[in-house]
């Protein structure tokens, strides 16, 4: 079954004009950010001393707390209208180096593996880069409870006539999603957790289309789930 982004005409920009979207996507942002911090500090905590990855490591929760630092100068932009500057990112290597940190932060019984062409940039912004495949791992992560694969592919695609994009797939082999739930999972405020939020999808989806890109996910019960996007190349 596959689910796109309905074909409406609402902007970005006037979603963002209601203040509670504003705060929920934030929090939602933050919570993720977090869970990065706190997992790689236990893990720093267990490879404490002489280890040359402890270096590795720090760089990595630098990086998570970069980006706490980032969101708060995105809750300023937003109160004040602005519209911060995308790209060009180096997408091939801010993919390969969520790849590595995702592996090495991904629960037991799960496996991260990463199938990326090598020289490709996109207007879109790193940190929107970050946000998407972190949201859809998180996701991923909290759906295979009983382990599984987490595959994140992105591929240069050549058209005749027109510029290349790229089609950077994220695949799970969780327990995949009914019907029901894949006829709303971009729907704001939808989740199907206890504690969710309903805006990993939501936000994934407006970055996507922020930057010119296109959406779908297929899954289906016992099968996992496919997450498609296709993005412009700078």
């Amino acid at each position: 079954m596959l689910a796109e982004r309905p074909d409406t005409t609402y902007s970005f920009m006037e979603d963002m004009k209601e203040s509670g979207v504003v705060a929920a996507e934030l929090a939602h942002e933050v919570r993720n950010v977090i869970t990065i911090v706190s997992t790689l500090a236990a893990l720093l905590g267990e490879r404490y001393g002489d280890d040359p990855e402890v270096e590795e490591t720090l760089t990595d929760l630098r990086g998570a707390c970069d980006r706490g630092i980032h969101l708060a100068r995105k809750l300023t932009a937003a109160a004040r209208r602005v519209v911060e500057a995308a790209g060009p990112t180096d997408l091939s290597r801010v993919l390969a180096r969520q790849v590595d940190q995702l592996g090495r932060i991904a629960p037991a019984g799960v496996r991260v593996t990463g199938e990326i062409d090598p020289n490709m940039r996109t207007p879109m912004a790193k940190r929107d880069v970050e946000l998407i495949v972190g949201n859809l791992a998180i996701n991923a992560f909290e759906a295979m409870t009983a382990g599984g694969t987490l595959t994140i592919r992105a591929t240069r695609v050549p058209l005749v006539g027109a510029p290349d994009f790229v089609a950077l797939v994220v695949v799970d082999t969780g327990p995949g999603m009914d019907e029901a739930t894949l006829a709303q999972c971009f729907d704001i405020f939808f989740t199907t957790k206890p504690t969710g939020t309903g805006i990993g999808l939501y936000s994934v989806r407006e970055a996507v289309e922020r930057a010119g890109g296109r959406i779908a996910i297929d899954s289906a019960p016992s099968r996992g789930t496919t997450v498609s996007m296709y993005l412009p190349l700078a």
